[in-house]
Formats: structure tokens, sequence, C-alpha cells
């Protein structure tokens, strides 16, 4: 069939236009196959964007998609699932190790250095010190001559500490002074079978447990306290020591010390020691070089490389899909928009995945270090989830229309 010619300069007939390799001279003819701008074939008005795809046939297209399968997403996600679950795995086993290390050496007194000078420690300024940053508790404390005589141990007197309000809060795992009362090991609580609040006769007069600590000096601490009573007297007068237990090691806040110590006038006095309570654990390493040296420090960006890695082979699986849809006129930002959403479909439910994984590798741990730990460990699947999708946009600017055909060759 054959268009009948018409006079130069006429506009084409409505729903056609001229064929542009007709050229514009006498005897061009329009291209009856080929629809005006504006109008779509039937003559019914295009849209806008021609060959754009409006945002509810994107989300059919990827539902389709992946609900036929075609976007092996099942084993996709299971690949980036278990890929992330192992490296969040393999990172709070190494985090939640090296705080199991560090309480250890603290609870053993490793933490906690003293200052020894007899008759010259200020109680007042000592206690003082629990106020300053970096300091967990601060107590002054000395040994009486004389043990105390408990009715319930006869012929055995305890060892009799007298300390400054203060230090009921220093030895680790203590329940410090709950009420008026002296302090007992837990060694010798149990001895006495008694528990905090209940009555014991100590020279004749019935008194409260104030408060109990554990105490083991086999674990490297001098011997003494473990079976001994602690009478909590005001702070106002001088003791022999003055204890601090420090929540991270630092030389200046250790040297405050010091400042508890009275001066003497006489010049006789021998110089104050600075020791570590206990010092069978070396002295006390710096924890946040090691928690950031960790062999597992890195999983995060192997994580996210992996993600890559996956999401853009995923895409590259599908290029001769993606190409052709090109060539059927697809929009490229359509076809990218469309890939990016499809891979989220799998690589969200993957990465969420990792959140019930971290709440039961933290649950047995205090608050404080069970948000710390979470929030260290989610950067994981963070770093997986950003690095899929770049895979994918990576991947998806990566095909090509023009390529078409080499794609077709080496399917």
């Amino acid at each position: 069939m054959t268009t009948p010619d018409r006079p130069r300069g006429s506009p084409p007939p409505t729903g056609l236009r001229p064929d542009p390799s007709a050229g514009s001279g006498p005897g061009s003819r329009p291209d009856p196959f080929e629809p005006w701008p504006g109008l779509d074939p039937s003559g019914a008005p295009a849209p806008p964007w021609p060959g754009r795809t409006r945002l509810a046939d994107l989300l059919a297209d990827c539902h389709a998609d992946v609900a036929s399968g075609a976007t092996g997403a099942l084993w996709l996600l299971l690949a980036v699932g278990l890929m992330t679950g192992l490296a969040v795995w393999l990172d709070t086993a190494a985090t939640t190790s090296l705080l199991a290390e560090r309480t250890a050496f603290g609870d053993r007194g490793a933490d906690t250095w003293i200052i020894q000078a007899p008759g010259l420690v200020d109680g007042l300024a000592c206690d003082r010190l629990a106020g300053q940053p970096g300091v967990r508790a601060a107590g002054a404390l000395s040994q009486r001559a004389d043990g105390l005589a408990i009715a319930q141990l006869p012929g055995n007197p305890a060892t009799w500490y007298s300390a400054s309000p203060g230090f009921a809060d220093v030895l680790p795992q203590s329940t410090g002074q709950l009420q008026a009362g002296p302090l007992l090991s837990t060694e010798l609580a149990g001895t006495l079978n008694r528990q905090v609040g209940q009555l014991i006769v100590v020279e004749g007069q019935a008194v409260p447990i104030g408060g109990t600590y554990v105490y083991d000096s086999s674990d490297g601490r001098p011997p003494g306290l473990g079976y001994a009573l602690i009478t909590v007297e005001p702070a106002a007068q001088a003791f022999d020591q003055c204890w601090l237990d420090l929540t991270a090691y630092d030389s200046q806040t250790r040297d405050l010390l010091y400042t508890a110590v009275r001066l003497s006038g006489d010049g006789q006095t021998a110089p104050p020691q600075l020791l570590q309570h206990n010092s069978s654990l070396g002295p006390p390493p710096d924890w946040a070089a090691r928690w950031r040296g960790r062999p597992t420090a890195w999983l995060w960006a192997g994580a996210a490389a992996a993600g890559a890695v996956i999401a853009g082979l995923a895409c590259w699986r599908r290029r001769l899909e993606h190409a052709s849809a090109l060539h059927h006129r697809q929009a490229k930002s359509d076809q990218v928009a469309q890939i990016v959403l499809e891979t989220l479909s799998w690589a969200v439910p993957a990465v969420a995945a990792s959140g019930p994984l971290i709440a039961g590798l933290t649950a047995g741990l205090p608050a404080a270090s069970r948000r710390d730990l979470a929030l260290s460990a989610a950067a994981i699947p963070a770093a997986s989830l950003a690095g899929t999708i770049l895979g994918a946009l990576a991947g998806a600017l990566g095909v090509r229309q023009r390529r078409l055909f080499a794609y077709f060759k080496n399917r």
C-alpha cells in the first residue's frame, strides 16, 4: 500500500510523521508505521516521557520477576544471609571473648591501685577521688593490730580492718554498704551462715551485717581480706592506704592517689608506695587498642565486598534479559530502579536475619556492654546491605544495549 503524494510544505497526516531517512526533497513520503510525537500508533495521546515506566508498573514487574524465580532471589537471600550471619558471629565471638578477659581482669583486682603511707592518708581526700573521671570507686583502709572476737567463732578472731565509707564500693563484686554495720567477706559470712541484714555478735555486741564482698587470694591478690571484717568509720581521720579502682587505666588518673597523702613534717617518713592490687596479671593493657586490633575488626569491609560481588554477579547473569529490555525501549533509569528494587527484595531480609542473632549472642551481657556490642556488630549487616546495593547499581549500569548481540552470542 502507498500513500498519495502531498504538496511540498504541507503537514503530515494526523498520527504519522515523516521518515527521517526519506529526506525533505521532492517526492519524500511519510512513513505510515511510525507514530507522530504526542500520539501512539492508535492515535491516542502518548505518555509525556515515551518509554518511561510508571511506578505501579515498575513494582508489578519487580514482583513478577521475583515471584517467577527469574531473579534467583531465594538463593541470593541464603548466600548473603549466611555470609552476613557468619561474619556477625565471628566478630561478636571475638569481642565477647575480649570483654570476658577485660571483666576477669577487673574482678581479680588488677584495675585497683593502692598508695600506702601509714598514718598519712587523708580519708576525706581519698573518698573524694571517686568523683574523678575514669574512677569507679575510691576509699581508705587501715588494718587494726588486734582481731575481733565473734561469738559464733569462739577462739578464732577475724582479721579486723577499718575503712572510710567510700571503701565499701572499692572491692570487685561488692554489695557496698547496704545498711549500717560491718562488711564481711563472703567466705566469713558463709562460715557464720549469715546474710546481709542478719545479726552477728562482735565483741559482745549484736550488729547487723552491712554488706559483703568477694575476695579470693588464690587469684594473685595479697592475703588478708579473704577472711576479714571491715568496720566503716568516719572519713575525717588518717588511714594507712588509699585504694582507687579505675574503669580504664590511665597513669594520670592513677597518680591522683598522691593527692590523698598528707605531708609529714618530720622528714623521717618513708615515701609513699604505689602498688597494683593484683600484679600477677601484669600491667593493664590498652583494651581499646586491643579491640581495634582484633582479627575480625575489618569483617564489615569483607561483608560489603562480598555483598557487592554477589549482587553484581546476579545482575550480570541476566545481562541478556536486561539488554533486550533496553532494546525494546525500556528507559535506563527505570531498569536501574527495577534492578535495585529486586535486589532489596532479597538483600533486606538477608541482613535483617542478623538482628535476632546479635540479640541472642549478647543476651547474657550487662546492659551497657550489650548496647555497645550490638552497635558494633550491627555495622556488619549495614555494610553488607550497602555493598549489595552498590553491586546491583554497578551491575545495572554495566549493561549496554549495543552489546545485545554479543550477549546473545556468548550466552
